[in-house]
């Protein structure tokens, strides 16, 4: 199966082949973020059974989605450096292997796509709790949650 790089397409795809039962929420992290949002609207459009609570990580209010550089359109090996550089994901075994690269990178591009194509259309506000998580910066906890650094 090809991988989605248009919203409507997977938001329908979720909404038509999942079976959501009550009650749940959902936890959206960037894109997902973007996506529980808008399976949200689509469920209610639908008349079907929403989530009860949306939490939404790292990602901004989908209205004020900024268009940046068209990262899906680069070349691999500057799609892979743009990767690293921005986020050091994809770590050294994978950056210094061709072949997995030219395995993994179809999936990322297709995110990348997907969020940069990605346009609000204005409506009605969810009547949901949305609890939205953001930070600057990340650290590493104990178990017992004590930071580490």
């Amino acid at each position: 199966m090809p991988a989605f790089t248009r919203m409507g397409p997977l938001v329908d795809d979720l909404v038509t082949n999942v079976s959501f039962e009550k009650p749940f929420a959902f936890f959206g992290h960037s894109l997902g973020a973007l996506v529980a949002y808008e399976v949200s609207r689509s469920l209610r459009a639908a008349g079907k059974a929403g989530p009860t609570h949306l939490f939404a990580s790292a990602c901004a209010a989908p209205q004020l989605q900024e268009s940046g550089p068209e990262v899906h359109r680069l070349p691999d090996d500057e799609l892979a450096a743009w990767i690293e550089g921005e986020y050091g994901s994809l770590g050294p075994e994978l950056m210094s292997s061709p072949e997995l690269l030219r395995t993994s990178l179809p999936a990322h591009r297709a995110d990348f796509e997907l969020v940069e194509t990605y346009h609000h259309q204005s409506g009605s506000p969810l009547e949901i709790p949305i609890t939205v998580i953001g930070g600057m910066s990340a650290f590493e906890m104990t178990s017992d949650f004590e930071q580490i650094k």
